[in-house]
């Protein structure tokens, strides 16, 4: 079983509190200050290991001392399960479902797939925004907003390649294929305005993009080796430190950060 997802909907999966919890990855114990060391490892969660912590919640009384002895494992107790809609009709799934099929173990189906946490996760809500918003804060926003919609009116044609007439900056996409396509041409049509002279900081952000895009071609193979796996993963140190001095750079000039951290991490259990 393989349980593919964007993150929030694999926090429902695993029962757990999401970006804010102690223990913010679905599928590891890596605690949330140390998402982005990727040269470390972490033991990863399993189904008898959550289930003896439920376990040992249930025994306790009060409510509220049930979530705070969760909250330290960065998991949350719902005991009767919970409402969703789907194509309009309302289901009931019971969060403790998984627990009843035999063999399966919920942490080991939920894995890394580029669509959410590359294409529709890391690039479309991070990236992406930052690089408009570098944009947008240039002098003479207007200008380089438009031109940097025609260069990218102007891409040559490829084949599979998808075109993007109307531009980005003000048109709102939902398609992750369109995500995926729209970064592999936002470097070539925005290094001559997020230039090293008229904005450093857009400048490493590109930087980091340029890594992004490596990681994304080693996601998108359908047939991968043991090399090309240590490949991709010998590039994320260097995403997660770019990702550090970008997110640094951008406290001390507008107090932000892009806080892409689960998402980066969740890269490490491709593998997995």
């Amino acid at each position: 079983m393989i349980l593919s997802a964007d993150y929030e909907e694999q926090c429902v999966m695993a029962l757990t509190w999401g970006v804010q919890s102690n223990l913010p990855c679905n599928i590891c114990l890596v605690p949330k200050g140390c998402l982005l060391e990727m040269e470390e490892t972490y033991n990863l969660q399993t189904m008898p290991w959550a289930q003896d912590i439920f376990k040992q919640a249930k025994e306790i009384s009060n409510a509220t001392d049930q979530n705070e002895f969760l909250k330290e494992f960065g998991l949350q107790f719902i005991e009767v399960g919970f409402l969703f809609q789907f194509n309009n009709h309302v289901l009931i799934l019971d969060l403790e479902l998984f627990w009843s099929i035999e063999h399966c173990d919920v942490y080991w189906a939920l894995l890394f797939d580029q669509l959410h946490t590359f294409n529709h996760g890391l690039f479309a809500l991070h990236l992406l925004k930052e690089v408009i918003g570098r944009i947008e804060k240039l002098k003479h926003s207007h200008s380089f907003a438009q031109q940097v919609d025609e260069q990218l009116s102007a891409f040559p044609r490829w084949k599979d390649l998808y075109h993007f007439a109307q531009g980005f900056i003000h048109v709102t996409y939902t398609d992750g294929l369109k995500f995926e396509m729209l970064s592999k041409q936002l470097i070539f049509i925005a290094h001559n305005i997020l230039t090293k002279e008229r904005d450093p900081i857009g400048y490493l952000l590109l930087r980091v993009l340029r890594v992004y895009m490596e990681l994304d071609m080693y996601a998108s193979f359908s047939l991968h080796t043991s090399s090309s796996l240590q490949a991709g993963q010998a590039r994320l140190p260097t995403l997660a430190a770019l990702i550090v001095e970008y997110e640094k750079a951008s406290r001390e000039e507008y107090n932000e950060e892009m806080s892409a951290c689960t998402k980066l991490e969740m890269q490490q259990h491709q593998r997995h």
